[in-house]
């Protein structure tokens, strides 16, 4: 949207696909090592996306996997390609509507996080919390995204 709050802020973002049940099964036929599987992703870094094949753990990824995950992931950027620029995402890309869900996400957050109760309240938190203030610390945040 024009009157976004975050329109020009830098933006990272990895999609990660899940495998379809044919897949997995044809997978499992033809390797005898299960522990690893190649999933699709998408990786969007600034205005950039960048879209390719990847080797993971072959585990559900969870929130909990994510200090493990985004190193896995930064290692394979080069096996990434170039896709298109960020805005300009094609409606039939199977990462379409999952990142238009996480941008409209992101852009509730932002606003609900800037509304002057939130930001008095997590400035009070601070100094309780001081891992809030701590760049050094793994911190993540998950959006969930079904299928709309």
């Amino acid at each position: 949207p024009s009157d976004s709050i975050l329109k020009g802020a830098y933006n990272q973002t990895y999609i990660i696909c899940k495998r379809d049940t044919m897949e997995e099964e044809n997978s499992k036929e033809d390797s005898g090592d299960n522990d690893y599987q190649e999933r699709r992703v998408m990786f969007r870094c600034g205005n950039w996306c960048y879209t390719g094949n990847i080797t993971l753990d072959a585990s559900i990824l969870t929130l909990g996997d994510l200090p493990k995950a985004i190193p896995a992931l930064q290692k394979q950027q080069n096996r990434l390609h170039y896709y298109c620029n960020a805005s300009s995402v094609p409606r039939e890309s199977p990462f379409y509507d999952c990142l238009s869900y996480i941008n409209a996400g992101t852009e509730f957050f932002a606003r609900e996080l800037g509304c002057d109760d939130i930001l008095a309240e997590v400035a009070r938190r601070a100094k309780e919390d001081t891992w809030i203030e701590d760049d050094a610390k793994n911190t993540y945040f998950e959006l969930q995204a079904n299928q709309v």
